[in-house]
């Protein structure tokens, strides 16, 4: 028994479809890109997709972020600055602007401090709340 049998059928057409494993070009890099994209765009990630299809997905984020560390510039803001920016705008708590990112505070605290980019799922869960242009907390995936 290779264990490939306990896989859902989801999991194995992603693999099928981009294996993981690290991204060589920027070719690579879009097709990753739009399987992100793709994921975010569906309904079923609403809460209907599986734990292997989510963890397929940060991983592949984190094949992403490597990439982008090494071929794109760090951004001009801080990203403490654009923090900051929502938590004195728009009236709420650290802990709260955490959990619509999806992280813990101790994890968004060290990602502002390093100035760091936030995954892009987190970027996005943060862009859609608060109404900004994906893409706004990273400096590589942004929306068409």
């Amino acid at each position: 028994m290779d264990g490939l049998e306990t896989l859902s059928g989801d999991y194995l057409n992603l693999i099928r479809r981009r294996p993981l494993r690290p991204i060589r070009d920027d070719h690579d890099y879009e097709e990753a890109v739009a399987m992100v994209r793709e994921y975010r765009r569906s309904p079923r990630q609403l809460g209907g997709k599986d734990d292997e299809e989510n963890a397929y997905f940060a991983v592949l984020e984190t094949l992403l972020s490597s990439y982008e560390k090494g071929h794109f510039p760090k951004p001009e803001t801080h990203l403490r600055d654009k923090l900051w920016d929502l938590l004195t705008t728009r009236n709420i708590t650290f802990q709260m602007l955490a959990a619509i990112a999806g992280m813990a505070p101790s994890e968004l605290a060290r990602a502002a401090t390093d100035n760091d980019v936030l995954s892009p799922m987190a970027d996005y869960k943060l862009c859609q709340c608060f109404n900004l242009p994906h893409g706004h907390f990273r400096y590589d995936i942004r929306e068409d």
